[in-house]
């Protein structure tokens, strides 16, 4: 981020940006420095998959507790 505003590197062109804050996991980078950037939203894998499953008959009938061991809002996939 220095490198870019000392004009040593160039600043983004494109940044593909899932979700709403999907511009943080670039890494340190701040909103300033991506907001000159064109901004393509994309969708993740998992809701790709889930657009392609939602109207599949449910693999499980009976009642379950699903465990997502994610360290939300902290994982570094978020």
């Amino acid at each position: 981020m220095k490198l870019i505003k000392k004009g040593k590197i160039k600043n983004y062109d494109i940044v593909f940006q899932g979700g709403e804050l999907g511009w943080r996991g670039i890494g340190r980078v701040d909103l300033d420095t991506i907001k000159v950037a064109e901004i393509v939203k994309v969708n993740s894998n998992d809701y790709d998959t889930y657009l392609l499953l939602k109207n599949e008959r449910e693999a499980i009938t009976e009642q379950y507790i699903l465990f997502l061991d994610e360290y939300l809002p902290l994982h570094p996939d978020t």
